[in-house]
């Protein structure tokens, strides 16, 4: 729980289509013109006019008119005329050459800046904020017309977005009373995606869920509508509370479901179950958020004697593995299977990650390679294939072999929560541990008896021969 009295229950990393843009701008200190001041200039050198032709003929707001006379009037370039027309002033004439229709524009530069513009709310995104593809994250839709437009987008939002783009430091190293002048080219060159990571919070004193955080953009609203589109379209029907509490039965494990009440996880019951335990550790979140039961898994593989088995049984759950951080877990634990004893290279423990397939066949390969596409950092030599359905698809299971135990239950609670709570425990008592191990692979050794399955039983092997 954090200092605001909330719990975060879920994390989903999201990502929106934001296309590369070589701009290349001319910019000016401050005793430079901005472009189009330069045109006024070149207009009130003709004929001295009213404000009022003035706007009609730049097709100028009231607002916009007044802004641009003021600003030349405070540089001494134009004055008011006793007729209520505006000319220039002798200082202003000074701007032009003899031989030259155009002022002379001062400490004229050229920059060239590569940005991203992501196209739901046209935010210009920082690199460290860019990611080259969309795997392990749920993406928000761009339409088709927004694509097609994205270089002319791109353009009218530099404009208008350039004096917050350097103050916020997405353009670099120009000082601050500099003024973009006109934009010399824009050239599309790839696309890549924005990418944030959205926490899904608890009220701890109602269990509610709370609004969702504002993102550190400009602007966000179309962002935030997208979101809420997006996890309606995923959203179940109905709870799963009847299929959890057969899968706690099947795991002699059933003390968590009575942190839930009424539709929605009571933190205070929850606190209390954790604070009375003294064989099981109690977490709130996805597994791969549990640093307790990633440094637990590291601790006690440290000490094994022999080599042993360690196994993730992933659920079928839409939401898990949402984000970057399940492939930073799943790569580190299996990193460290090996380690030097010594001066010997001794391996600690075998790494199996289950991720659960269909049978059919044509869904079968479509499915293995778009998961060899998501897990493509993770070596194929840790990643197995299974049957889905295993405890109808929402329970994990974490065993290293005789020493560890994670159970995680992903809890469909629609009428109250917008994506999947997971809740689980962690325990070292070893008569539970076997048993856990006992269920997950009675389910894997299970055998297929459909004579035109390529399979013998739900263990599919390693993705390496799918």
């Amino acid at each position: 729980m954090n200092n605001s009295g909330s719990i975060a229950f879920n994390q989903v990393d999201f990502v929106i289509k934001s296309p590369s843009f070589k701009i290349i701008f001319s910019y000016m200190d401050e005793r430079g013109i901005p472009f189009v001041r330069e045109f006024v200039l070149r207009l009130l050198k003709l004929n001295s006019c009213k404000p009022k032709h003035l706007a009609d003929y730049f097709d100028f707001t009231q607002r916009e008119a007044e802004i641009a006379i003021q600003d030349l009037t405070d540089k001494g370039w134009v004055e008011w005329n006793q007729d209520g027309t505006i000319g220039l002033s002798s200082k202003g004439q000074l701007l032009f050459d003899q031989n030259s229709k155009g002022p002379k524009i001062p400490s004229l530069q050229e920059r060239t800046q590569r940005l991203h513009l992501e196209l739901l709310d046209r935010n210009f995104i920082p690199k460290k904020r860019i990611s080259k593809d969309n795997r392990n994250a749920l993406e928000l839709n761009v339409s088709n017309k927004d694509l097609s437009e994205s270089k002319d987008v791109a353009k009218r939002q530099f404009q208008s977005d350039f004096m917050n783009l350097k103050e916020d430091k997405v353009i670099e190293n120009l000082s601050e009373d500099i003024e973009l002048y006109k934009i010399d080219l824009i050239e599309q060159l790839y696309t890549d995606f924005f990418r944030f990571t959205q926490p899904f919070e608890i009220n701890a004193e109602d269990g509610t869920q709370l609004e969702r955080s504002e993102l550190e953009l400009t602007r966000s609203d179309n962002i935030q509508q997208m979101i809420t589109e997006t996890l309606g379209n995923h959203r179940s029907g109905q709870n799963n509370l009847s299929d959890i509490m057969q899968s706690m039965e099947a795991m002699r494990a059933s003390d968590i479901l009575k942190t839930i009440i009424g539709g929605k996880l009571d933190v205070h019951i929850f606190m209390e179950l954790e604070l009375n335990s003294n064989d099981k550790t109690y977490f709130v979140g996805q597994t791969y958020h549990q640093n307790k039961v990633v440094d637990e898994i590291t601790k006690l593989a440290s000490k094994l004697k022999t080599t042993k088995n360690l196994t993730w049984i992933a659920p079928s759950d839409f939401y898990w593995g949402k984000q970057t951080k399940l492939i930073e877990v799943i790569s580190s634990i299996s990193n460290g299977a090996m380690v030097k004893r010594n001066k010997e290279k001794v391996r600690l423990y075998n790494f199996k990650t289950y991720l659960p397939l269909p049978e059919e066949s044509r869904s079968l390969r479509n499915e293995v390679r778009d998961l060899k596409h998501e897990f493509k950092e993770v070596s194929q030599d840790n990643l197995y294939g299974f049957s889905e359905g295993f405890l109808k698809g929402n329970t994990e299971v974490i065993v290293l072999e005789d020493t560890l135990a994670v159970v995680c239950y992903h809890v469909q609670l629609p009428d109250q929560y917008d994506v999947t709570l997971p809740v689980g425990f962690m325990t070292t008592d070893i008569e539970q541990v076997n048993h856990i191990a006992t269920v997950t692979q009675s389910y894997l050794n299970s055998p297929i008896l459909d004579d035109d399955s390529k399979f013998d039983n739900y263990d599919f092997g390693s993705f390496k021969n799918l």
